[in-house]
Protein backbone atom coordinates (compact mmCIF):
# COMPACT_ATOMS: atom_id res chain seq x y z
CA UNK A 1 0.00 0.00 0.00
CA UNK A 2 1.10 3.48 -0.68
CA UNK A 3 2.83 5.62 2.13
CA UNK A 4 0.16 8.23 1.92
CA UNK A 5 -3.68 7.24 3.48
CA UNK A 6 -5.48 5.62 1.46
CA UNK A 7 -9.27 7.68 1.10
CA UNK A 8 -12.96 6.97 1.18
CA UNK A 9 -15.68 8.41 -0.77
CA UNK A 10 -19.23 7.81 0.80
CA UNK A 11 -22.52 8.54 -1.73
CA UNK A 12 -25.94 8.25 -1.90
CA UNK A 13 -26.77 5.59 -4.80
CA UNK A 14 -29.74 6.30 -7.03
CA UNK A 15 -30.51 9.66 -6.45
CA UNK A 16 -28.08 13.02 -6.61
CA UNK A 17 -26.13 14.06 -3.53
CA UNK A 18 -23.55 15.07 -2.00
CA UNK A 19 -20.23 13.13 -2.31
CA UNK A 20 -17.89 13.10 1.41
CA UNK A 21 -14.25 11.97 0.99
CA UNK A 22 -12.11 11.61 4.17
CA UNK A 23 -8.87 10.09 4.62
CA UNK A 24 -8.49 6.89 6.44
CA UNK A 25 -6.96 6.12 9.51
CA UNK A 26 -4.67 3.16 8.41
CA UNK A 27 -6.11 2.06 12.10
CA UNK A 28 -9.31 1.34 10.72
CA UNK A 29 -8.41 0.24 7.08
CA UNK A 30 -9.17 -3.86 8.32
CA UNK A 31 -11.76 -6.54 7.64
CA UNK A 32 -13.58 -5.87 4.50
CA UNK A 33 -12.52 -2.37 4.13
CA UNK A 34 -8.76 -3.77 3.69
CA UNK A 35 -9.89 -6.74 1.56
CA UNK A 36 -11.22 -4.32 -1.37
CA UNK A 37 -8.22 -1.50 -0.89
CA UNK A 38 -6.03 -4.29 -1.22
CA UNK A 39 -8.05 -6.50 -4.32
CA UNK A 40 -9.90 -3.65 -5.51
CA UNK A 41 -13.18 -5.80 -5.61
CA UNK A 42 -16.82 -5.42 -3.95
CA UNK A 43 -18.33 -6.09 -0.99
CA UNK A 44 -22.20 -5.87 0.04
CA UNK A 45 -22.14 -4.65 4.39
CA UNK A 46 -25.55 -4.26 5.69
CA UNK A 47 -26.05 -2.68 9.03
CA UNK A 48 -27.04 -2.53 11.40
CA UNK A 49 -27.98 -6.15 10.62
CA UNK A 50 -24.79 -7.17 12.79
CA UNK A 51 -22.07 -8.03 9.88
CA UNK A 52 -19.55 -8.14 11.86
CA UNK A 53 -17.38 -6.27 9.01
CA UNK A 54 -19.11 -2.67 8.95
CA UNK A 55 -17.90 -0.13 10.69
CA UNK A 56 -19.60 2.61 11.59
CA UNK A 57 -16.59 5.37 11.79
CA UNK A 58 -15.40 4.56 8.02
CA UNK A 59 -18.50 2.83 5.98
CA UNK A 60 -20.92 5.15 7.96
CA UNK A 61 -22.88 7.73 6.30
CA UNK A 62 -22.75 11.29 7.53
CA UNK A 63 -25.95 12.27 9.68
CA UNK A 64 -27.87 9.19 7.83
CA UNK A 65 -28.03 5.11 8.74
CA UNK A 66 -27.79 3.24 5.95
CA UNK A 67 -30.05 0.13 4.83
CA UNK A 68 -27.62 -1.59 2.44
CA UNK A 69 -24.25 -0.61 1.30
CA UNK A 70 -21.41 -1.63 -1.41
CA UNK A 71 -17.87 -1.43 -0.26
CA UNK A 72 -16.32 -0.88 -3.59
CA UNK A 73 -11.90 -0.74 -3.61
CA UNK A 74 -10.50 1.33 -6.31
CA UNK A 75 -7.28 0.71 -7.86
CA UNK A 76 -5.57 4.09 -8.42
CA UNK A 77 -2.99 5.22 -10.60
CA UNK A 78 -1.21 7.99 -9.76
CA UNK A 79 -2.31 7.97 -5.71
CA UNK A 80 -3.30 5.31 -3.02
CA UNK A 81 -5.85 3.13 -3.37
CA UNK A 82 -9.20 4.37 -2.44
CA UNK A 83 -12.65 2.81 -1.63
CA UNK A 84 -16.48 4.00 -2.81
CA UNK A 85 -18.98 2.86 0.09
CA UNK A 86 -22.71 2.91 -2.22
CA UNK A 87 -25.73 3.67 0.69
CA UNK A 88 -29.25 2.85 0.08
CA UNK A 89 -31.53 4.54 2.89
CA UNK A 90 -34.74 2.98 1.46
CA UNK A 91 -36.21 -0.67 -0.38
CA UNK A 92 -34.60 -3.47 -1.12
CA UNK A 93 -30.33 -4.10 0.18
CA UNK A 94 -28.22 -4.05 -2.78
CA UNK A 95 -28.73 -7.65 -4.44
CA UNK A 96 -26.31 -9.41 -6.57
CA UNK A 97 -26.49 -7.82 -10.02
CA UNK A 98 -26.31 -4.06 -7.91
CA UNK A 99 -22.74 -5.35 -6.68
CA UNK A 100 -21.33 -6.75 -10.03
CA UNK A 101 -22.38 -3.20 -11.72
CA UNK A 102 -20.55 -1.47 -9.02
CA UNK A 103 -17.82 -3.78 -9.62
CA UNK A 104 -17.74 -3.48 -13.26
CA UNK A 105 -17.49 0.55 -13.07
CA UNK A 106 -15.37 0.57 -10.26
CA UNK A 107 -11.96 1.05 -12.90
CA UNK A 108 -13.89 3.75 -14.73
CA UNK A 109 -14.71 5.81 -11.44
CA UNK A 110 -10.96 5.51 -10.60
CA UNK A 111 -9.48 6.53 -13.42
CA UNK A 112 -11.77 9.39 -13.55
CA UNK A 113 -10.65 10.46 -10.19
CA UNK A 114 -7.25 10.15 -11.41
CA UNK A 115 -7.57 12.19 -13.88
CA UNK A 116 -9.51 14.79 -11.61
CA UNK A 117 -6.68 14.80 -9.37
CA UNK A 118 -4.31 15.03 -11.78
CA UNK A 119 -6.10 18.29 -13.23
CA UNK A 120 -6.28 20.20 -9.38
CA UNK A 121 -2.64 19.35 -9.24
CA UNK A 122 -1.84 21.05 -12.65
CA UNK A 123 -4.23 24.15 -11.99
CA UNK A 124 -2.34 24.36 -8.65
CA UNK A 125 1.00 24.49 -10.12
CA UNK A 126 -0.02 26.73 -12.32
CA UNK A 127 -0.99 29.91 -10.04
CA UNK A 128 1.66 28.88 -6.98
CA UNK A 129 4.89 29.94 -6.97
CA UNK A 130 7.12 26.52 -7.05
CA UNK A 131 9.64 27.76 -4.25
CA UNK A 132 7.38 29.53 -1.27
CA UNK A 133 4.28 27.23 -1.97
CA UNK A 134 2.21 30.66 -1.68
CA UNK A 135 0.65 32.23 -5.37
CA UNK A 136 2.47 33.64 -8.11
CA UNK A 137 2.53 37.28 -9.93
CA UNK A 138 -0.12 35.80 -12.42
CA UNK A 139 -2.86 34.84 -9.37
CA UNK A 140 -2.32 37.96 -8.25
CA UNK A 141 -2.94 40.62 -10.96
CA UNK A 142 -6.27 38.33 -11.21
CA UNK A 143 -7.06 37.83 -7.89
CA UNK A 144 -6.43 41.73 -7.61
CA UNK A 145 -8.61 43.08 -10.28
CA UNK A 146 -11.36 40.49 -8.76
CA UNK A 147 -11.05 42.05 -5.01
CA UNK A 148 -11.22 45.57 -6.65
CA UNK A 149 -14.22 45.04 -8.96
CA UNK A 150 -15.84 43.36 -5.73
CA UNK A 151 -15.39 46.62 -3.28
CA UNK A 152 -16.42 48.59 -5.86
CA UNK A 153 -19.72 47.16 -6.40
CA UNK A 154 -20.38 46.52 -2.95
CA UNK A 155 -18.73 50.07 -1.15
CA UNK A 156 -16.08 48.45 0.57
CA UNK A 157 -12.76 49.33 1.67
CA UNK A 158 -9.57 46.63 1.15
CA UNK A 159 -6.17 47.04 1.83
CA UNK A 160 -2.32 45.67 0.51
CA UNK A 161 0.27 44.92 2.08
CA UNK A 162 3.91 44.52 -0.50
CA UNK A 163 6.41 43.14 2.17
CA UNK A 164 9.91 43.65 0.75
CA UNK A 165 12.77 41.06 2.57
CA UNK A 166 15.40 43.80 3.87
CA UNK A 167 19.26 42.46 2.83
CA UNK A 168 18.39 39.87 1.29
CA UNK A 169 20.60 40.13 -2.01
CA UNK A 170 23.70 40.83 1.23
CA UNK A 171 22.89 37.54 2.29
CA UNK A 172 22.77 35.86 -0.92
CA UNK A 173 25.74 37.61 -1.64
CA UNK A 174 27.54 35.74 1.81
CA UNK A 175 25.64 32.27 1.86
CA UNK A 176 24.64 31.86 -1.35
CA UNK A 177 21.22 31.56 -3.65
CA UNK A 178 20.50 27.98 -1.88
CA UNK A 179 20.15 29.39 1.78
CA UNK A 180 18.55 33.09 0.15
CA UNK A 181 15.79 30.90 -1.34
CA UNK A 182 15.31 28.89 1.76
CA UNK A 183 14.69 32.10 3.76
CA UNK A 184 12.08 33.24 1.12
CA UNK A 185 10.01 29.82 1.49
CA UNK A 186 10.28 30.07 5.57
CA UNK A 187 9.27 33.78 5.81
CA UNK A 188 6.24 32.74 3.27
CA UNK A 189 5.14 30.44 5.83
CA UNK A 190 5.68 33.13 8.60
CA UNK A 191 3.04 35.54 6.54
CA UNK A 192 1.03 32.78 5.92
CA UNK A 193 0.88 31.78 10.19
CA UNK A 194 -0.24 35.77 10.37
CA UNK A 195 -3.65 35.57 7.87
CA UNK A 196 -7.03 34.57 8.38
CA UNK A 197 -8.32 32.26 5.67
CA UNK A 198 -10.01 35.47 4.00
CA UNK A 199 -6.56 37.33 2.99
CA UNK A 200 -4.14 36.03 0.01
CA UNK A 201 -0.47 36.15 -0.31
CA UNK A 202 1.05 36.23 -3.69
CA UNK A 203 4.94 36.10 -4.83
CA UNK A 204 5.51 39.23 -6.30
CA UNK A 205 9.04 39.76 -7.31
CA UNK A 206 12.59 38.44 -6.21
CA UNK A 207 11.88 39.11 -2.79
CA UNK A 208 8.88 40.79 -2.61
CA UNK A 209 5.43 39.50 -1.91
CA UNK A 210 1.77 41.60 -2.05
CA UNK A 211 -0.86 40.41 0.91
CA UNK A 212 -4.16 41.17 -0.03
CA UNK A 213 -6.55 42.01 2.97
CA UNK A 214 -10.27 42.22 1.95
CA UNK A 215 -12.95 44.28 4.10
CA UNK A 216 -9.76 45.61 6.04
CA UNK A 217 -9.06 49.84 6.29
CA UNK A 218 -5.27 50.76 6.38
CA UNK A 219 -5.19 50.84 10.14
CA UNK A 220 -6.26 47.64 10.40
CA UNK A 221 -3.33 46.49 7.48
CA UNK A 222 -1.01 48.18 9.98
CA UNK A 223 -1.92 46.69 12.73
CA UNK A 224 -1.47 42.98 10.89
CA UNK A 225 1.47 44.31 9.25
CA UNK A 226 3.07 44.99 12.52
CA UNK A 227 2.38 41.02 13.64
CA UNK A 228 4.28 39.81 10.97
CA UNK A 229 7.15 42.36 11.19
CA UNK A 230 7.06 41.09 14.24
CA UNK A 231 7.04 37.53 13.41
CA UNK A 232 9.92 37.70 10.95
CA UNK A 233 12.17 39.12 13.29
CA UNK A 234 11.68 37.02 15.93
CA UNK A 235 12.24 33.89 13.10
CA UNK A 236 15.24 32.08 13.30
CA UNK A 237 16.69 31.80 9.40
CA UNK A 238 19.48 29.63 8.54
CA UNK A 239 23.03 31.61 8.82
CA UNK A 240 21.38 34.64 10.90
CA UNK A 241 23.66 33.62 13.81
CA UNK A 242 26.49 34.80 11.51
CA UNK A 243 26.29 38.26 11.16
CA UNK A 244 22.91 39.35 9.03
CA UNK A 245 19.88 39.16 10.68
CA UNK A 246 16.69 38.84 8.53
CA UNK A 247 13.92 41.22 8.79
CA UNK A 248 11.34 42.72 6.80
CA UNK A 249 9.97 46.04 5.56
CA UNK A 250 6.39 46.91 4.31
CA UNK A 251 4.33 49.24 2.59
CA UNK A 252 0.38 50.11 2.66
CA UNK A 253 -1.93 50.63 0.08
CA UNK A 254 -6.22 51.53 0.65
CA UNK A 255 -8.85 51.14 -1.81
CA UNK A 256 -10.15 53.18 -2.86
CA UNK A 257 -8.02 56.18 -1.16
CA UNK A 258 -4.84 55.14 -2.88
CA UNK A 259 -6.11 53.97 -5.94
CA UNK A 260 -9.17 52.72 -7.90
CA UNK A 261 -7.23 50.07 -10.14
CA UNK A 262 -5.11 47.09 -9.60
CA UNK A 263 -1.93 49.04 -10.68
CA UNK A 264 -2.22 52.11 -8.87
CA UNK A 265 -2.60 49.88 -5.65
CA UNK A 266 0.01 48.31 -5.90
CA UNK A 267 1.89 51.59 -7.30
CA UNK A 268 1.47 53.23 -4.18
CA UNK A 269 2.16 49.96 -1.75
CA UNK A 270 5.55 49.84 -3.98
CA UNK A 271 5.90 53.50 -2.82
CA UNK A 272 5.17 53.10 0.65
CA UNK A 273 7.24 50.17 0.91
CA UNK A 274 10.40 52.31 -0.26
CA UNK A 275 9.67 55.07 2.17
CA UNK A 276 9.55 52.41 5.07
CA UNK A 277 13.34 51.51 3.83
CA UNK A 278 14.70 55.01 3.44
CA UNK A 279 13.42 55.37 6.70
CA UNK A 280 16.28 52.48 7.69
CA UNK A 281 14.09 48.73 7.14
CA UNK A 282 12.40 46.86 9.52
CA UNK A 283 9.87 49.11 9.31
CA UNK A 284 5.66 49.73 7.92
CA UNK A 285 4.92 52.61 5.97
CA UNK A 286 1.53 53.30 5.71
CA UNK A 287 1.27 55.58 3.06
CA UNK A 288 3.97 57.06 0.75
CA UNK A 289 5.14 59.76 2.65
CA UNK A 290 6.65 57.36 5.01
CA UNK A 291 4.70 58.07 7.95
CA UNK A 292 3.72 54.07 9.79
CA UNK A 293 5.20 52.61 12.50
CA UNK A 294 8.08 51.55 13.86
Amino acid sequence: MNSEHPRIYRTQAGESGDVYEDSLDPGLTEGALREVLRTGGCRRLDPPGGDPDYHPDVEGYPGHESRSCLLVGLKMRDEPPAALVLHRFRGEPFDEAGRRLAEDSAPLLAAALDNLRRFGRAEELSITDGLTAVYNYRYLRSALDKEVARARRFGEVFSLIMLDVDRLKEYNDVYGHLRGSEVLRRLAQVVLSELRSADMVAKYGGDEFVIILPQTDRDGACTLAERIRGSVEAHSFPGEEEGIRITSSMGIAQFPDDGEASRELLEAADAALYAAKRRGRNRVAAEASGAGSE
